[in-house]
């Protein structure tokens, strides 16, 4: 017994519950991992196959500070939402697959696990209370159900009880060591790189801290001289990897990528509602799951859930012992945390946060409920730790006995309110429905609160027979109890799971085989608007080929804008963007010059867009004027629809361009010209939508005609809801003259949903254009694509004019690896050679060793110019801003070091 309470007290036992906790999750879900589930699918799966390419990488001898597979290659290194530098993906990735995804859930489960009953004890509650909620914590829904399908989401809110756990050991010890610590765990969740849940955990740690800072008396200037230290040091740490991003998303935005509206920031804000499912989990019905509608937050309602016991201790501390502390914190960042995340809900409090810069980029307010969650915890913790003392057992015994007379009489009336209503329609049928609706709703949570009763009723009329030894034992007894009833309450939702056979991922089917085998540097192209197979969530990766698709945070507003044919505004962090192609057949049909610039090789047609007879449409010269309108005035009508519309005889299948100038006094949120001919030719091809700014602007697009087939009129129409007046001049409606070319896409793999067509226009991952011409802004050809010939012409911004059409140019031995792409050239004359990966700051390249510019072609691709005869050309990326916030980042590192090194020093001299 002596053995076994010095092994309690020592730190082998802290050691051996950390392996307890990493254990666990292995436990639970080993009917998945020995029959090879993935445990995760979907986004769990991206999340994973991002991890990958830094073992493949690897094992090509580099590190992949770019991804060539997908979206026409993206800046890996510099994108935070790929934590490429989280030393625990790093480690991890380099796992087979099934372990690389069990263990990483794991040692993240068993990080916050532990550190929670870190914290806990820290805050001065007992082992038992400390050991209870941390259990509870890691089998928590809040750690499992859907949350693992999010795993970027777990690997970031584990840290959360890290950074509490030093901040409280700084406030209790007042050593800036212990502040040094924190800033390192947090500059380790902001690796992970959820960056939604990074800012929402430094606004709370910012206000505990203070909070704390202020109870315990501490003086303004140690505040002040010691919160510096703590806050340049995590900025410091994170330099490496802030840096970057920073670039990224002021290069994106430079280019067309948009800010989140205010629509977006709102989407899923809970509300008031859900905080019925602490309780009954099931109230609002048995999809529990489910992530949408008004009163949905994307999932995140059952993590509400953390049992009936946890509930009526929490329920009980707040009321019981309000006068405690840590009672008043833990309550007021539930309240504040909840109060946010139901901001839509709260007249203008959604517009004043809509407001506030770094916060109003991110949609799903609920996400930051991980912290309502955890202090939830916190509140439960010091509550069951002052059931230690014997007095207050009789406490909650009572308060226990009118929670459940309350709650029964509430629900009773609400029995016999509907129960009358249903009986009185002679609604049998509803009756029936309801009362099943009850039991399952309602009845586990009530079987739970009187179990809770006749536990606490047992333990306070014989603890009046107990001695202390004897107390001491039930209540740890209790402990256990609370544990295993809570696990069995939230077990069928904390379990729940997406898990995939593993071989769906890793695995090739015969289609990709057949890809793999065939594509070498080219690249494919899923052009469906249902993602296949095949390149779903960014499945390409595990089967080793380049993607335009991508399921990424960050999208390339050059990339989208070029395949959507717009210069409007591009949503920057709109997750999967490039995964799906709403306007696929007509880039299919009258953009092959861009597919081929890319270097798309095959096409995936799930859809069946593709048809052996499908013609590719090139517009040789804009002829015949079908309409024209020198003036149109457009009066405002605040925000009522307005319709110009005039009858046009056009032909089917054929483009015409529209253009006119235009002055508006103010931004227009509506305007589009269309053809329309009634229901039957009504369609979104037809559409063309236009982004109107203050000011005199040049517009123009291209409308595609279609099908036109039993049409008797169609009108050529302009369509807005104006806020001010317009004036529209020189407006006109153009016929093109059209080059039809047949066969370019032969089939090459048709078996069942498989369809892969093989692009014969596509061009090398290196190659030399016909000709280069000198633009004035590559933007033009986001929004007259049609007047450009990107395979063959390479356009550059005040460039020089070059006919390469008997340079007689071949290039040989290329070597494409993530980072770089080497290759040698001989032409007879000087010529230029683009490289189909997308311009990003960072690339360089070099001609026959020597360093020479790197020109944006086509608005996208990169380009330069080689000499005539041999020569050795290569591109690489190398990114000077990675490497100056890493030389930031060891500087940090090196300082913090000297700081808790010389401070050990001190104190021992002490």
């Amino acid at each position: 017994m002596y053995r076994l309470t010095n092994f309690y007290n020592s730190r082998w036992f802290n050691v051996a519950l950390f392996i307890m906790f990493l254990c666990l999750p292995f436990l639970i879900y080993w009917d998945l991992f020995i029959s090879n589930k993935s445990l995760v699918s979907g986004d769990g799966i991206q999340y994973y196959s991002l991890k990958s390419l830094i073992k493949f990488s690897l094992a090509q001898g580099e590190f992949p500070l770019w991804n060539k597979y997908l979206a026409n290659g993206t800046p890996f290194a510099s994108d935070f939402t790929n934590n490429a530098f989280y030393p625990f993906a790093i480690i991890l990735s380099l796992l087979p697959f099934k372990l690389f995804i069990y263990s990483y859930y794991a040692l993240h489960l068993a990080i916050g696990s532990f550190f929670t009953y870190l914290f806990i004890k820290e805050l001065g509650c007992g082992k038992i209370a400390a050991l209870c909620t941390a259990l509870i914590y890691e089998l928590s829904i809040h750690m499992g159900g859907y949350r693992k399908e999010h795993i970027t989401i777990l690997a970031t809110i584990i840290y959360l009880p890290v950074i509490l756990y030093f901040i409280q050991k700084y406030m209790n010890t007042r050593s800036k060591k212990w502040l040094l610590f924190s800033s390192v765990a947090m500059a380790f969740q902001f690796y992970v790189a959820f960056i939604q849940d990074v800012v929402y955990t430094d606004i709370a740690v910012g206000i505990f801290f203070l909070i704390m800072a202020i109870h315990n008396r501490m003086t303004i200037k140690k505040v002040i001289a010691d919160g510096l230290v703590w806050v340049g040091s995590y900025f410091g740490l994170i330099a490496f990897q802030l840096l970057p991003t920073v670039q990224l998303v002021r290069e994106y935005a430079g280019n067309g990528a948009a800010s989140a509206s205010i629509d977006y920031f709102q989407f899923y804000s809970i509300h008031f509602s859900k905080l019925a499912m602490m309780l009954f989990p099931r109230i609002f019905g048995e999809n529990v799951f489910d992530s949408f509608g008004a009163y949905f937050s994307s999932g995140f309602d059952i993590e509400l859930f953390l049992g009936v016991f946890v509930f009526l201790i929490l329920l009980f501390g707040i009321i019981r012992y309000f006068s405690d502390f840590r009672v008043k914190v833990s309550l007021g960042m539930m309240i504040g945390v909840f109060l946010f995340s139901a901001s839509t809900h709260i007249p203008l409090l959604s517009e004043l946060l809509y407001r506030i810069p770094g916060i109003n980029g991110f949609r799903v307010p609920s996400r930051s409920l991980f912290i309502f969650i955890f202090f939830a915890l916190v509140l439960f913790a010091v509550t069951l730790s002052k059931l230690r003392m014997v007095e207050q057992m009789k406490k909650i015994y009572t308060f226990s006995r009118w929670f459940v007379l309350g709650t029964c009489a509430l629900l009773g009336c609400a029995l016999f309110a509907n129960t009358a209503n249903l009986m009185s329609d002679s609604n049998f049928d509803g009756a029936i429905a309801f009362y099943q609706y009850f039991k399952t709703a309602f009845l586990p949570g009530l079987v739970a609160l009187f179990s809770a009763f006749i536990i606490f009723y047992v333990m306070q009329k014989w603890s009046k027979k107990w001695s202390k030894e004897q107390y001491k034992k039930a209540y740890g007894c209790l402990g256990v109890v609370i544990v295993l009833v809570t696990f069995l309450e939230t077990y069928s939702y904390s379990t729940v799971s997406y898990a995939r056979n593993i071989d769906d991922f890793v695995l090739k089917d015969e289609a990709s085989q057949f890809i793999s085998d065939n594509v070498g540097d080219f690249k494919v192209w899923d052009a469906s608007v249902t993602p296949s197979n095949i390149t779903n969530i960014n499945a390409n990766l595990f089967k080793g080929f380049s993607s335009i698709n991508a399921y990424i945070p960050f999208n390339n507003p050059r990339l989208y804008k070029l395949f959507s044919n717009t210069d409007n505004q591009v949503p920057l962090n709109n997750t999967g963007l490039l995964r799906i192609f709403p306007n696929a057949e007509n880039n299919l049909v009258e953009h092959n010059d861009l597919l081929s610039m890319l270097g798309i090789k095959y096409i995936i047609d799930s859809g069946n867009l593709v048809a052996e007879e499908t013609e590719t449409k090139k517009i040789v010269k804009w002829a015949n004027t079908i309409y024209k309108n020198d003036s149109i005035l457009v009066p405002d009508s605040t925000g009522e629809i307005f319709v110009y519309s005039q009858p046009v005889e056009i032909k089917p299948n054929t483009f015409y361009k529209v253009k006119f100038n235009l002055e508006s006094v103010g931004p227009q949120s509506l305007f589009y010209v269309d053809f329309y001919g009634g229901e039957k030719y009504d369609l979104e091809e037809q559409q063309k939508v236009f982004n109107i700014q203050p000011g005199a602007s040049h517009y123009s697009a291209v409308i595609y005609s279609g099908d036109t087939t039993g049409i008797d009129e169609i009108n050529l129409r302009i369509v807005s809801t104006p806020t001010s007046d317009m004036q529209i001049t020189d407006f006109s409606l153009v016929e093109a003259e059209m080059q039809i070319q047949e066969h370019v896409y032969k089939p090459v793999f048709v078996e069942g949903p498989d369809r892969i067509f093989e692009n014969t226009n596509a061009k090398d991952i290196l190659y030399a254009p016909q000709e280069t011409q000198s633009i004035e802004n590559a933007s033009e050809i986001y929004t007259n694509r049609f007047d450009y010939d990107l395979s063959n012409v390479s356009y550059v911004e005040n460039f020089k004019n070059m006919d390469l059409k008997h340079a007689n140019t071949t290039i040989s031995d290329e070597n494409f690896k993530n980072n770089s792409i080497s290759a040698k050239v001989h032409s007879d004359k000087p010529s230029f050679i683009n490289f189909s990966q997308n311009y990003y700051p960072g690339w360089k390249a070099k001609v026959n060793g020597k360093e020479t510019p790197i020109y944006m072609v086509n608005g996208l691709i990169q380009g330069i110019e080689v000499p005539a005869g041999d020569s050795e050309i290569k591109f690489y990326f190398y990114p000077k801003v990675l490497f100056v916030g890493g030389f930031i980042t060891l500087l940090t590192l090196g300082s913090m070091v000297y700081l808790i090194f010389r401070g050990s020093r001190e104190k021992k001299v002490l």
